[in-house]
């Protein structure tokens, strides 16, 4: 990665841990479903144009929350992948990736959403 002199090095400051889902089998031979650690670099949150809904799932209330990290560029990720915020102290920092968008050649968008229910 080169460096950027006019890239503000502070605004990359929540560290964040990229998780990969990968299928197991249990002893009764049914598929689960476990993360395990993929990266941990440091993000932007972009928590100013988050959005807040809540609606019905399930027969629960469940209430979504949509945050934007801002990376430099990696190749690999997918929206197979989770993303989960270490800054945070909450037991909420667990965001599904849901969007990837490519901002410039240095930096990409994650678009993420967390359930709280």
């Amino acid at each position: 990665m080169r460096y950027l002199k006019s890239e503000k090095i502070g605004n990359l400051n929540r560290k964040v841990k990229i998780q990969q889902r990968t299928i197991t089998r249990n002893s009764y031979g049914e598929t689960d479903f476990t993360f395990s650690d993929y990266i941990t670099l440091y993000a932007e949150a972009d928590f100013r144009i988050t959005r807040t809904d809540e609606k019905s799932q399930e027969q629960q209330k469940v209430a979504t929350t949509s945050v934007f990290y801002r990376i430099r560029r990696r190749t690999g990720l997918s929206t197979e992948m989770r993303l989960v915020d270490l800054t945070m102290a909450s037991s909420q920092n667990i965001f599904n990736i849901v969007a990837i968008r490519e901002e410039s050649k240095d930096y990409m968008i994650l678009e993420c959403i967390n359930y709280e229910y």
